[in-house]
């Protein structure tokens, strides 16, 4: 796969939808601004040779621009060479393709069978292909959007140590800039979002931690659910 900085000007097609139709693609879009997902996102979709444009949000925070179909972003693992030669394939057997670069995600499917073709920009770490593969095929679902909540300073630091779930892997938690962050051994580090004083989230993934807390008060464990499983790992410092 190659990846570049590439900018280009979208001038994304879209499905002219009945109103109803569109008030909802339009709220699902709006949600993923109101949530924290994203500052910005412009969603496309084009079916029967028409166009609609679904935008949100903010292109650039500092200076309150608005995001829109004329917004530049910036191109995550996406080419010339995907424009030309992958769009077309994408035409001809119904892919999609996605890919993500400097808090910058994108996603592009095409149905041959419906004419549909769908783009969804977003100026986040966090991509939306799950609404881009529900404006393909609504039987598709859509993930669970949780909300962020506030939480005493005092108690994330609580949580800070290294939590063992094996011998050979661990769950490191740091507090920095007022936000918790996650480091699994191996892989990279991610922020946490509270749900509740014990419940968080991680946005680039679908998975969720909770600290549990023993009988006298200190943190003694954590608990990761990711992909139905409940994964316990014991805080070891």
């Amino acid at each position: 796969m190659i990846h570049s900085k590439l900018k280009a000007t979208f001038l994304i097609s879209a499905l002219i939808c009945t109103s109803g139709l569109a008030q909802n693609i339009d709220s699902l879009v709006k949600l993923r601004v109101d949530l924290g997902e994203t500052p910005g996102i412009v969603v496309g979709i084009y079916a029967k040779g028409k166009t609609t444009y679904y935008q949100h949000g903010f292109a650039n925070v500092e200076t309150k621009e608005k995001a829109g179909p004329k917004t530049l972003f910036e191109i995550g693992s996406i080419t010339k060479t995907f424009t030309t030669l992958a769009t077309a394939r994408m035409i001809e057997n119904g892919q999609w393709h996605n890919g993500g670069t400097g808090g910058f995600r994108t996603f592009a499917g095409f149905d041959p069978q419906t004419q549909t073709g769908v783009v969804v920009l977003t100026n986040s770490n966090t991509g939306a292909d799950d609404l881009g593969f529900y404006l393909l095929d609504h039987s598709l679902p859509l993930k669970s959007i949780r909300r962020s909540t506030s939480v005493d300073e005092k108690i994330l630091k609580e949580y800070v140590g290294l939590y063992e779930m094996t011998p050979s892997f661990s769950i490191a938690i740091t507090f920095a800039n007022g936000s918790l962050f996650l480091q699994a051994t191996g892989q990279g580090q991610f922020e946490l979002f509270s749900e509740s004083e014990k419940k968080f989230f991680l946005k680039v993934v679908d998975a969720q931690i909770e600290f549990v807390r023993g009988e006298n008060g200190p943190v003694e464990k954590l608990l990761l659910y990711q992909g139905g499983a409940i994964q316990p790992a014991k805080k070891v410092k």
